[in-house]
């Protein structure tokens, strides 16, 4: 395949590529010999997948189902909240488009 870039940090491509090869099960060494870039970039990038995937993972975000067994319930855990709430003291800059703001309609009172 040979050498995507020279740059320092992994691009978008190689992460792909990377994301693809990891969960089919290859070695690290083995992705980073076939992108041509250093193992240790390789390891980083695959440890923070495997963070993310946890985190996606985690049984103890969301309950869908009641002690009693019922179905069709959605209920927030104290974990789940506290990721919530960190992601949106991440994000409060962030702007957001002003594109479907003339779909909502009031009722004047």
């Amino acid at each position: 395949m040979g050498k995507l870039s020279t740059a320092k940090k992994i691009t978008a491509t190689e992460k792909y590529c990377i994301e693809g090869m990891f969960h089919n099960d290859m070695e690290t060494k083995a992705i980073a010999k076939v992108l041509g870039r250093s193992v240790r970039l390789v390891e980083e990038y695959v440890s923070e997948l495997e963070e993310k995937e946890k985190e996606e993972n985690s049984p103890d975000m969301v309950l869908k189902k009641t002690v009693n067994g019922d179905d069709g319930v959605s209920i927030m855990t104290p974990a789940g909240s506290i990721k919530v709430d960190t992601n949106r003291e991440k994000n409060k800059n962030v702007k957001v488009s002003n594109r479907g703001t003339r779909a909502i309609h009031s009722i004047r009172k």
